[in-house]
């Protein structure tokens, strides 16, 4: 289906997405180390929090927005 000028669409994608989270969690559980290289409450090195991620976003938006 196409959408006419003006108006939207949008495929909904949500089975997909819960077939790769149930395809994934399977995958976790079933590697000998997962259990103990899981620490809930605690970030992994080498990973940056949303905050961190969408503050650098927004630092290069602004930097874009001042060249405009």
């Amino acid at each position: 289906m196409h959408p006419r000028s003006g108006q939207y669409y949008y495929r909904d994608r949500t089975q997909e997405f819960l077939t790769i989270a149930e395809r994934l969690r399977k995958s976790l559980s079933s590697s000998p180390h997962a259990q103990s290289s899981i620490n809930v409450g605690s970030k992994p090195e080498g990973l940056k929090s949303a905050v961190n991620i969408q503050s650098e976003f927004n630092a290069g938006a602004l930097r874009i927005g001042l060249g405009i």
